[in-house]
């Protein structure tokens, strides 16, 4: 049935030669799967015909080469035109063929595609190798055609999985993590007993839930929309509805990760109190609140950390517990309706009928945490500005000045709250208060978000079903769109939200992270140079482009494929090469060539492992049950199980399952078409070995000497990329916190601010009635272009962890690699960019003015540069730590000794001496931002460290300690900045220590 081939025997008539590749059926059904999802499957087939079609266009170039040499030299014999066509298959067809496929295998980066890619080289590999003609080519055409109806049809009739449902499975199981992580999170502020919750997650899923957040709802949806056709739930306006689901659940995911690190007076606290420096019995005799001592267990292996040095830890605990007091129990409330929201939100996703959706209730859901959210923010803020007054506000200090941002309700209700401790803390406000100004404003942003999302699910439970007819006509020919009436939907601003490189948005004059910029002193444009020279600078660009990694990955794949397959195009050493099936170590090179090193070396030995388990097991089984067309099919049936329960499960050893079954499908089958030659299984099985370590040997050796890439240096390399990024994220909040944010309300919105809203109703309209051009949103243009530079961050942060994954795997003669370091830097720039979001959060707040600017800012713009400045310094100087691995200076920037005399300067402020809360206190931001600073320095203080110990000090003698004794002994020498390292822990340790 698979055989294009024909024979003629002596009566004259034709019959079929049976086909040696049916066992090609096989491979190209485990290549599919069919336990994939139908979105996902609908898209491999789409790739798969692609492929196969620019396969099918070269073997037919190739073809016509072949041809072509044969017409200039008819007789049977080798020669040169022979020669010269096999070499221009050899190297441009078949190498430019791998080239391109290895190339658009790293710029699609989807494993659907992967497999794909697989097939189509395959194919050419077989075709071209072999130089079957086109009778060969219709042949593998035909395999491959019947494989992948096969599996397709197994996929969509026997228990098919859809990628919508397993969409809306991970979104609920991520909403239930962020639940688990935001009470827990909520409890750990409060220094109270998390809230009992049925069927909670466990920690440990929560946080690999939360971590999900930023990847693998990307890659479910990327599915889904793929079954638009046959899945209503995906079609018309639900694509975008659900694409601006997932970028608020990943901004959801942002705001928890900046809580975490907004914890740091509650760590104090409990660490004062394991050393006996304060006794929480005592104060729980003064307040209703009750510290649990599930909390203090929980974060019982914490390092320890201290408080601003100028702050009393009695007094530190009193000022807490009186904030407990003041909004305790609004906090309470609103992370309860942000979990009934979370709840509701699950149980759309989740829901099978109509019944279920409307039992939901999401519009009454969300005007609950709308009032919860408006009531939080009321007593937070007026809690931080009573705490920040403190016992001056008896003596009429606080109410010197009218409060606008307050009711006259609100006036009636302020009554002085006692602080127990002393009254000599009168020159300066009580800063402790800012350690948790951060939380509170983060948690203000998440249930904002929250808000958000709730709109967005509710158009996606509103939303007009579509038919498959449109949906169908909307592809195929998406111009000839019914006209619609046009609709503001929430989602709309948040379309061009897309991970944005922070060190894009430079001026272009500057060089950012790449070099050899246009426009410097260095590299004049091109409109200043001759002809010539612009000519010269075409061809350096070409160079450059060419020197990047992809396509030296790409030239350097198809070039090794080229000389790997050349004895296939040579007179004396074809024999061998088609004797032992070369093609099989050609497609084996090309799916073991990877770009590091380090993933390399482990698909070489996967591979090889497989290998041989597969060709061992192939034996046995052929002689148990020889030439027997039953026993194979059914010893091979239960083989696969154990093989595909791997593939599907267990997706880091999947590699292992799919070369076991390949090695197994390959001698076991072949063996069983080639029954008439006698040839045995044994040696089927040796000739495939040989071929897989050659393909393999030759790989690794590529990889490794041919422009390496090793994952070390990546990671290196990209480590001192993303400080540098990190740097222009710090530039941009100074810039916004000089110069602010552009305006997010219309001059006729008389809300007062993004921490007031408005109360909904279910009829209330997620937007007003306006035209698109007037339509104002809740977030400006700038935090959208924060919320794009920190996810761009991120995945950053996800491709540095997989280096350093692929790190291990590469072998290092000088000794073992420090694995452990990489894991502390990059936890340590998790704890940045955790920090700094926070700080946004703050900074893009509308209560930022300009007047207040200018009576608290500008005064003290000095110190500010100066702390600005040390602080872009300390990054640059990491970044180039990093990138050169040289010693480090001794005396790194003192940002430290900056901040520190920006905070003296602000304290001489009269607006803060007299501790004052006009205007609503907006001005207590500005010093919150100031304080808040410290936690980002320390990090880099500790990364700073590190990389001394790593790299070592430019000193004559000892490292940073000596240095620092030789200028000991003058006037003032108490007053240096000396580098001060503390213990780096994570920033999910919360999380760890209650799953321990």
């Amino acid at each position: 049935m698979l055989s294009m081939r024909t024979e003629t025997d002596p009566s004259g008539k034709t019959h079929r030669l049976p086909s040696q590749m049916s066992h090609l059926v096989a491979t190209i059904v485990l290549m599919f799967i069919p336990a994939r999802s139908m979105g996902n499957m609908i898209l491999a087939t789409r790739y798969c015909i692609a492929l196969a079609a620019m396969a099918a266009l070269v073997s037919l170039f190739a073809f016509g080469i072949i041809h072509f040499s044969d017409f200039l030299s008819p007789s049977d014999s080798w020669d040169w035109a022979d020669e010269l066509a096999g070499w221009t298959v050899c190297v441009v067809f078949l190498g430019g063929s791998l080239a391109a496929l290895a190339w658009l295998k790293q710029w699609v980066s989807n494993p659907s595609f992967n497999s794909a890619a697989a097939l189509a080289t395959t194919t050419l590999l077989i075709v071209m190798v072999r130089e079957g003609g086109v009778i060969q080519l219709k042949e593998v055409y035909l395999i491959m055609l019947i494989g992948v109806t096969i599996t397709n049809v197994v996929c969509f009739t026997v228990k098919p999985v859809s990628a919508t449902t397993r969409l809306q499975g991970s979104m609920t199981k991520t909403l239930d993590g962020f639940s688990t992580l935001l009470d827990i999170l909520c409890s750990t502020f409060l220094l109270k007993q998390p809230h009992a919750k049925e069927n909670r997650m466990p920690l440990a899923q929560a946080v690999k839930a939360h971590g999900a957040a930023f990847k693998s709802l990307s890659a479910n949806l990327a599915e889904a929309k793929h079954e638009r056709v046959i899945d209503p739930r995906m079609r018309g306006v639900k694509l975008e509805l659900y694409d601006a689901a997932l970028g608020s659940m990943g901004r959801l995911a942002q705001h928890l990760a900046a809580m975490r690190s907004s914890t740091r007076l509650q760590e104090a606290l409990l660490h004062a109190s394991r050393g006996g420096r304060i006794n929480f019995e005592q104060v729980e005799k003064r307040s209703s609140h009750h510290v649990a001592d599930s909390v203090i267990y929980e974060l019982g292996d914490l390092p320890s950390v201290s408080i601003e040095e100028e702050a009393d830890v009695e007094q530190s605990l009193q000022l807490f517990r009186k904030l407990q007091c003041m909004t305790g129990d609004d906090l309470d409330r609103l992370v309860a309706r942000c979990d009934d929201a979370l709840d509701a939100i699950e149980q759309v996703m989740g829901a099978e009928s109509k019944e279920d959706t409307e039992e939901a209730d999401v519009p009454g859901t969300r005007s609950a945490v709308a009032k919860a959210l408006h009531d939080f923010s009321r007593s937070s803020g007026r809690a931080i500005k009573e705490i920040y007054a403190g016992p001056r506000r008896s003596k009429g200090i606080f109410d010197l000045e009218t409060d606008s941002s307050s009711s006259d309700e609100e006036e009636e209700q302020r009554q002085p709250l006692p602080i127990a401790g002393k009254d000599d803390d009168e020159d300066g406000p009580n800063e402790v208060i800012f350690l948790v100004y951060f939380f509170l404003f983060t948690m203000e942003e998440f249930a904002q978000e929250l808000l958000f999302l709730l709109g967005t699910v509710n158009e996606i439970i509103d939303s007009p079903r579509v038919s498959a007819r449109d949906q169908l006509r909307s592809i195929i020919a998406p111009w000839r769109k019914p006209h619609k009436k046009k609709v503001n939907f929430l989602y709309k601003q948040f379309q061009k939200l897309v991970p944005i490189d922070p060190s894009k948005l430079q001026p272009p004059l500057f060089p950012k992270t790449q070099r050899h910029e246009q426009g410097t002193l260095l590299n004049p444009t091109r409109a200043s140079m001759t002809f010539r020279q612009q000519l010269s600078q075409l061809l350096w660009e070409l160079g450059t482009r060419l020197s990047e990694p992809d396509l030296r990955y790409a030239i350097k794949t198809g070039l090794g494929g080229a000389i790997l397959a050349a004895p296939a195009f040579s007179e004396k050493t074809r024999p061998f090469f088609i004797d032992y099936h070369g093609e099989w170590a050609l497609i084996m090179y090309f799916g073991t060539m990877s770009k590091t090193v380090g993933q390399t070396n482990f698909l070489s030995f996967i591979r090889t492992v497989g290998t041989i388990l597969g060709g061992v097991v192939a034996v046995i089984a052929y002689k148990l049950f020889p030439q027997d067309p039953v026993a194979l099919p059914i010893f091979g049936f239960l083989f696969s199980l154990p093989c595909f329960y791997i593939i599907v499960q267990k997706p880091e050893y999947r590699l292992t399952g799919i070369f076991v079954l390949l090695t197994y499908n390959l001698t076991c089958l072949y063996s069983y078409n080639m029954r008439d030659h006698n040839l045995s299984p044994a040696t089927i099985a040796l000739k495939r070995t040989a071929c897989i370590v050659g393909g393999v040997v030759w790989a690794a050796f590529v990889t490794r000497w041919w422009w390496p890439f090793t994952a070390r240096r990546e990671l290196r390399m990209g480590l001192g990329d993303f400080c540098l990024d990190l740097s222009y994220l710090y530039s941009r909040l100074v810039t916004t916190y000089c110069r602010g944010v552009e305006p997010t309300r219309g001059p006729n919105d008389g809300s007062a601010s993004s921490g007031s809203p408005d109360l909904p109703t279910e009829r209330t309209a997620l937007l007003a009635r306006a035209t698109p051009a007037s339509v104002e949103h809740h977030l400006s243009r700038d935090v959208l272009e924060f919320m794009a530079m920190e996810i761009h961050l991120q995945g950053q942060l996800g491709e540095l962890r997989g280096l350093l994954g692929h790190a291990k795997n590469e072998p290092r003669l000088k000794g073992p690699f420090a694995s452990g370091f990489y894991r502390e830097v990059l936890l340590s720039c998790e704890r940045i960019l955790d920090r700094l979001h926070s700080m946004r959060c703050v900074a893009t707040r509308s209560e930022w003015d300009q007047s207040i600017r200018q009576a608290f800012v500008f005064p003290v713009n000095k110190q500010q540069r100066e702390m600005a400045g040390s602080i872009i310094l300390y990054f640059y100087t990491l970044s180039a730590g990093f990138r050169l691995r040289l010693p480090m200076p001794p005396y790194l920037p003192p940002a430290e000794a900056a901040r520190e005399r920006l905070v003296d300067a602000i304290r001489e402020l009269d607006v803060v001496k007299q501790r004052r809360v006009s205007r609503g206190g907006r001005h207590l931001l500005f010093f919150a931002y100031a304080l808040a600073m410290q936690e980002v320095i320390n990090e880099l203080d500790y990364l700073g460290g590190l990389l001394q110990d790593a790299y070592g000090v430019i000193t004559t003698r000892g490292g940073v300690r000596d240095f620092d004794e030789l200028f000991v002994g003058g006037p003032g020498d108490g007053d240096e900045h000396l580098h001060h390292t503390h213990l780096a822990f994570d920033s999910s340790f919360h999380f760890r220590s209650a799953a321990s």
